[in-house]
């Protein structure tokens, strides 16, 4: 970890602090400790055990703080703690690119099974609570709800691609949230990246994203490739699930497919054509949409 990152972390801990946020600061913490747990790795050292659980009990009390006042932190505290082992060896796994047998090992030792199925459980946690919300009247809603609510969209979409990547469970193409800092104090704000670890590929290996649930197909300051509603499916009667009027129904059918009783072949079909055109749109190649 650079030194700018760290100070910016500690920048914000202390104003965190100052304001009493409480929550804030145990996320910030927990992150901070992520950032060192895969500075270790970049300079050649394998994090022990004991490092490895201090970083997971920093995300377990960022979890805990946030729990009834900041769903998006406390959501996002959750599938960042899911997918601590693939986000600390993700810079290795990039080297020299993975054979098939090479990608189902890898994915084996960094938990990225594990990973998938506690974000799935995360997803749907997130489901549950908009749907929840969104049973009241709008115009019975309080503020802090509406606040809610919409933090609770944005963590839908930004978690549905994390979702896509993970289906088939193999480090030759992963999608791994993003940490606090590129999240919230970078110059060009990224939610996630694509990396391809396949053994034959171009020169770019990781592709940064962003998700927004706006309608907004253009790419940010910096050219970072936008993933909408839309290219999800996650909008009410999409021309991906046209005859379904739910929100997020891409999410929805993840989790299904992920935690229950699965689902049938055309299900499976379009969500494998939906994660082919997200993954294209990030690495800039073209989609069928």
């Amino acid at each position: 970890m650079n030194s700018h990152v760290r100070t910016v972390y500690r920048q914000e801990i202390l104003q965190a602090e100052q304001h009493e946020r409480s929550g804030r600061v145990s996320y910030y913490l927990a992150n901070l400790a992520l950032e060192e747990a895969i500075g270790q790795v970049m300079r050649g050292e394998a994090p022990t055990e004991r490092v490895m659980a201090g970083v997971t009990r920093r995300f377990d009390a960022a979890v805990e703080a946030n729990e009834d006042d900041h769903p998006l932190l406390y959501l996002r505290a959750k599938l960042l703690r899911s997918f601590l082992h693939p986000i600390v060896w993700s810079g290795v796994l990039n080297l020299d690119g993975l054979t098939d047998r090479e990608a189902r090992t890898a994915a084996g030792r960094i938990g990225l099974e594990e990973a998938v199925d506690e974000s799935a459980d995360t997803l749907n946690e997130a489901l549950e609570l908009h749907d929840e919300l969104r049973q009241l009247p709008r115009a019975r809603q309080t503020d802090r709800e509406r606040s809610r609510l919409g933090e609770l969209v944005g963590f839908i979409n930004e978690a549905t691609p994390v979702q896509l990547g993970g289906r088939h469970t193999t480090s030759k193409l992963m999608v791994l949230p993003s940490r606090a800092y590129d999240d919230n104090f970078a110059d060009t704000k990224v939610d996630g990246h694509v990396y391809d670890n396949r053994r034959r590929r171009g020169e770019t290996t990781v592709f940064p994203y962003q998700v927004k649930s706006v309608m907004n197909d253009g790419p940010t300051t910096g050219g970072v490739p936008v993933i909408n509603q839309r290219l999800l499916g996650n909008m009410p009667k999409s021309s991906r699930w046209p005859t379904d009027d739910r929100d997020f129904v891409t999410a929805r059918l993840l989790v299904e497919e992920r935690l229950g009783d699965g689902v049938d072949q055309h299900v499976s079909s379009t969500l494998d054509r939906i994660t082919t055109d997200v993954l294209n749109h990030v690495t800039n190649k073209k989609t069928s949409r």
